[in-house]
């Protein structure tokens, strides 16, 4: 049966047909005007108070763990998957905390600093913060909201 042989109404019926059929296999949609780094990598350790550690990937896997957390390579459960808009709050609270500074990489051995790493635009930071200043405190805190813990 030819397309000539076909009425009208069946040929826009199977262009319709075809056309909602090729949308459905059409990709997923991104988020294209994101911020956040394409290998943006956190990693939070909280060794003041009762101790957290806190991981986020660059497919937005949310990793946390609290209390006495182990040296060397413990890597916690998955949490929960974030959203594009999560993970553009927790670069925010990563830019406005000063890891990415300069001034912020001195790695100190005093208590009350968090340790942070950071990999993005293909580069590794480790830093610590000052637990007690209050752009540490937002990004822990918006950590800690993630994880489910009351900061």
């Amino acid at each position: 049966m030819g397309l000539g042989t076909l009425g009208p109404m069946r040929l826009l019926a199977m262009i319709l047909l075809t056309g909602s059929l090729l949308g459905c296999s059409a990709s997923p949609a991104r988020l294209t005007d994101s911020t956040v780094p394409t290998d943006f990598t956190l990693e939070v350790r909280d060794a003041t108070g009762d101790g957290a550690l806190f991981i986020v990937e660059p497919d937005r896997w949310f990793r946390a763990a609290t209390g006495a957390i182990p040296d060397g390579h413990f890597y916690p459960p998955a949490t929960r998957l974030l959203t594009p808009e999560q993970m553009e709050a927790i670069w925010a609270a990563v830019e406005v905390s000063g890891v990415l500074d300069e001034r912020s990489r001195n790695l100190s051995t005093a208590p009350g600093h968090l340790w942070v790493q950071v990999q993005a635009n293909h580069e590794r930071i480790t830093s610590q913060l000052e637990v007690d200043s209050v752009d540490s405190r937002a990004l822990l805190a918006e950590l800690q909201a993630l994880g489910w813990i009351k900061p």
